[in-house]
C-alpha cells in the first residue's frame, strides 16, 4: 500500500515532539506545531485539513494548564472541544483516520479498582470537563478514531513533573509533596511508541488503498493508555530524585509527604484516577511496562 499522508498537530508538545520521531518512516508526515494550527480558531484548523487532506490525523493538542483552565474555561473548550469536534466532522466527512488523546482527569477519583474504558466519567475540573467534552465530541461524530485516554504524562521536555522536581531539588532543601492522590506516571515516550504501533496494525489490515472499511471495528473507539501500576505523587518524586542523573547538584535533603489539603489547588483534582490497561493489551498487543520502567527508558534517553 502507498504511505498514507499523516497529519500530526502539536509537535512542539511532550507527546508530539516524540512522535514525530516514531512515526516519520510510516507514511509522508506533515508536523505542525501549535502556532502554526491555532486550536483557539476551530475553522481555521478546517481550513489547515483542507490544505493537506491527510489520511491520518494525530492531534496532540490540548489545553494543559489545569488550574489555569479555572479561570479561562472558555479557552480550554474551543482548545479541548470544539476544535476536536471540528477535526472529528472532517475526518467523518473526509474517511480520515483520527488518533487523539484523552486524560484520566475524567474521573472523580472515588473509585476503589482501576477505571476502565467505559467507567462512569465524572470529571472535578474545567479541564476535565473540557477534555471530556472533547472525547464525546469525536465518538459521537461518527468517524474512525481512536482516543487514547491516558495519565500524568512526562517527558524531557516541555513542562510536567518531572522536570519541575529535577529544579526545585537543586533549589531547596526541603520538598513537601502530596501523597494521597494516586495515579500511573506515563513517559510520552512510551505514548508515541504504542501509537505506532497501533497505527502499523491498523494499516497491517488494508491492502493496496487507504480504506477505513479494512478496519476491525474492535480496532477503534477509546483505550486506556498509562503504566500498568500506581504510585503517589510523593513516591513519584522520591524515585525521580533517586534517579536523577544531575543529583550532584541537588540541594534537597528531605522530602515530606502531605495530604492534599495542604497544598490546596484552584482545580480539584481526582484523588485515585488509575488506568485499567487490560483492552489495549488484549486488541493490539501493546504490552505496558510499569511507571517505575518507563521512568528508566525515560532517564536513558535523558
Amino acid at each position: 500500500m502507498q504511505k498514507p499522508k499523516i497529519l500530526l498537530l502539536g509537535v512542539n508538545g511532550q507527546v508530539g515532539y516524540e512522535l514525530c520521531r516514531k512515526i516519520e518512516t510510516i507514511g509522508e508526515l506533515i508536523a505542525l506545531e501549535r502556532s502554526q494550527a491555532d486550536f483557539s480558531h476551530p475553522l481555521k484548523v478546517v481550513e489547515i485539513l483542507n490544505q493537506y487532506q491527510p489520511h491520518i490525523i494525530i492531534n496532540a493538542v490540548a489545553y494543559t494548564a489545569v488550574d489555569k483552565a479555572e479561570e479561562e474555561a472558555e479557552l480550554a473548550y474551543q482548545v479541548n472541544k470544539e476544535t476536536p469536534q471540528e477535526i472529528a466532522r472532517y475526518a467523518k466527512k473526509h474517511n480520515c483516520l483520527l488518533i487523539h488523546y484523552s486524560t484520566d482527569f475524567v474521573f472523580d477519583g472515588l473509585s476503589n479498582s482501576a477505571y476502565v474504558e467505559n467507567s462512569q466519567t465524572a470529571p472535578l475540573s474545567i479541564y476535565g470537563k473540557s477534555k471530556l467534552a472533547g472525547d464525546e465530541a469525536i465518538l459521537d461524530s461518527g468517524c474512525a478514531s481512536v482516543i487514547l485516554r491516558t495519565s500524568w504524562v512526562y517527558g524531557l521536555r516541555g513542562k510536567n513533573f518531572l522536570l519541575t522536581i529535577r529544579n526545585l531539588a537543586t533549589t531547596k532543601e526541603q520538598l513537601a509533596i502530596v501523597d494521597d492522590q494516586i495515579g500511573s506516571p506515563t513517559w510520552c515516550g512510551f505514548i508515541a511508541q504504542a501509537t505506532k504501533d497501533i497505527l502499523l496494525k491498523i494499516l497491517h489490515q488494508m491492502d493496496k488503498d487507504f480504506d477505513l472499511s479494512q478496519i476491525p471495528e474492535n480496532y477503534l473507539g477509546l483505550f486506556n493508555l498509562s503504566a500498568s501500576n500506581s504510585t503517589s505523587w510523593y513516591q513519584f518524586a522520591r524515585e525521580l530524585i533517586s534517579l536523577d542523573p544531575n543529583k550532584a547538584n541537588h540541594i534537597c535533603k528531605q522530602i515530606l509527604p502531605i495530604p492534599s489539603s495542604d497544598y490546596p489547588t484552584p482545580a480539584h483534582r481526582p484523588e485515585y484516577s488509575v488506568l485499567d490497561n487490560a483492552k489495549i493489551a488484549n486488541i493490539y498487543a501493546i504490552k505496558v511496562p510499569t511507571w517505575e520502567q518507563q521512568l528508566k527508558k525515560c532517564q536513558q534517553n535523558d
